[in-house]
């Protein structure tokens, strides 16, 4: 498969991509595990540092974690360093 924008909205199944070089903010993030401690790592651009790291506690249990109080903000970009095999995501972003 391969990371999908429509809209406000990233569809991620893929690692080791960059998403965007562009700043960006992200005000949600919805994580779907495939099996128990599954990983998702985004960095501030593939040089970058890691920004945020989400892990699985259970087996295709949805997380819903909302920023909209204090967006996570990307200078550089938005880069999946780490999405485990099966595990998917979507982000919810807003641009500037």
């Amino acid at each position: 498969m391969a990371n999908t924008r429509t809209g406000n909205m990233w569809y991620i199944d893929t690692a080791s991509q960059q998403l965007t070089s562009r700043r960006i903010k992200i005000t949600h993030i919805i994580f779907t595990p495939d099996a128990t401690d599954d990983t998702l790592v985004l960095r501030d651009s593939s040089s970058g540092s890691n920004m945020v790291k989400i892990q699985g506690a259970t087996a295709k249990q949805t997380q819903s974690i909302p920023f909209y109080d204090n967006p996570l903000v990307f200078e550089n970009g938005v880069y999946v360093q780490t999405l485990t095999s099966g595990a998917t995501a979507t982000l919810i972003v807003k641009e500037g």
